[in-house]
Order: C-alpha cells, then structure tokens, then sequence
C-alpha cells in the first residue's frame, strides 16, 4: 500500500491508478488469511458445541 501525504495532490490518472491498485488488492486470494478464517470458525462451531453439551440437564428415565 502506498503512504501519502496530506500535501498530496492528485491527479485522474494518478487517482485511477491508486483506486485500480487497491481493488486489485482486495481482489487477490490470500490463502493464509483465508485458513486462519476457516480454523477460527471451527474452533468457535466446537467451543459453543462442547458448552451446549456441558449444561444440558440429564433427563432421568421412568
């Protein structure tokens, strides 16, 4: 990503490249970012699981 200042004017060209650029970034596949996701999501679907599991009363049977 590029650091600019606030003094920084500018210009159309300028402006559709910068845009086309973080679009273009945006758009790419990062597949680190997309497993980690995947783990976290995981771990929260078992974590509300094993706390469902945990307090649910035991029925006795007649």
């Amino acid at each position: 990503m590029q650091n600019i200042g606030p003094e920084t004017r500018l210009t159309d060209s300028l402006e559709r490249e910068l845009m086309a650029a973080a679009i273009q970034e945006q758009m790419q596949f990062k597949p680190g970012k997309a497993i980690k996701a995947l783990i976290a999501k995981m771990a929260a679907k078992l974590r509300n699981n094993s706390s469902q599991v945990a307090t649910k009363p035991v029925q006795a049977a007649n």
